[in-house]
């Protein structure tokens, strides 16, 4: 009986769920949607029951249909700013950098400007994408492998750098003097252990990668509208790299000039007009042309 009582009361529940009605107590109407769920699984689970599908929203996308790409003009020059800030603080770095003397990770400045070496790497690794997908379709590999090799090489060379003496060396070197330790021996460790070969593997690297990136920028400039004086600037920016071991006053200029071309390239970017559609070649009969 009580049974009987309880299945009325749950069926008159699930009828005033379904009818909307708010004289019903809360629990009751819980109890009741809880059981118009469950009645309704019961049927999709019997054998041969088809779910009806409506009609599509139209704001939900098909998986069949291409994906709507960015504007590129809005790529541009997200890439272009990224080129151009992280080239200038990379540009800076040797300007602020303090000279390696005596006390040289006790400087107030040697922290600082090995950050914003960071901080150089990681805005030209961001705007790298946009300046290989502005590259016409013959080129887009080319492009991709110098500035895949560009990438490797500045984070092998000017990112470990930048963290290693920005923010590890420096705080070891406190912590030697707090402990009326000798820091030399520590820091000549960390430096002749595996980052002496990182930075020594990242210098040929980057410049593998700025000589392709560049030659593909320089073949591809008639479609890109790129000036192909940017181009060379970008290949041959590793050409005084080699001066400095002849002529120390270029210290400091070699590894600067690096990030000027890609100051330079990223404000090509920013102000090269859009790259005008590809137009479609018809391979048939030309039509005549209306007299």
């Amino acid at each position: 009986m009580d049974g009987g009582v309880a299945g009325a009361g749950v069926a008159a529940a699930v009828m005033a769920v379904e009818e909307g009605r708010r004289d019903v107590p809360f629990a009751a109407r819980i109890d009741g949607w809880l059981q118009g769920w469950a009645e309704r699984l019961r049927v999709a689970c019997r054998p041969g029951y088809r779910v009806r599908v409506g009609p599509r929203r139209a704001s939900v996308p098909s998986l069949s249909e291409p994906m709507s790409r960015p504007d590129s003009r809005s790529r541009d020059l997200v890439s272009g700013a990224l080129l151009v800030t992280g080239g200038l603080l990379g540009a800076a770095v040797p300007v602020v950098h303090p000279m390696k003397v005596t006390g040289y990770y006790s400087h107030p400045m040697t922290g600082p400007s090995h950050l914003l070496l960071l901080a150089a790497v990681l805005l030209v690794s961001l705007g790298l994408p946009g300046l290989v997908a502005r590259q016409p379709e013959a080129l887009r590999r080319w492009a991709a492998l110098g500035a895949a090799g560009v990438f490797v090489g500045e984070w092998l060379l000017d990112g470990t750098h930048g963290i290693v003496d920005g923010a590890v060396l420096p705080a070891v070197v406190h912590a030697a003097h707090a402990g009326n330790v000798d820091p030399v021996p520590l820091v000549t460790a960390v430096q002749n252990g595996p980052l002496g070969v990182l930075t020594d593997l990242g210098v040929p690297v980057m410049i593998l990668g700025c000589v392709t990136l560049g030659v593909a920028l320089f073949r591809g400039a008639a479609a890109t509208r790129l000036p192909r004086a940017a181009a060379v600037l970008l290949a041959a920016c590793w050409a005084l790299f080699p001066l400095r071991f002849v002529f120390p006053v270029v210290a400091g200029a070699d590894v600067a000039l690096p990030y000027v071309s890609l100051l330079v390239v990223g404000a090509s970017l920013w102000r090269a007009p859009e790259t005008a559609p590809a137009r479609a070649v018809s391979h048939g009969t030309p039509s005549p042309t209306p007299a």
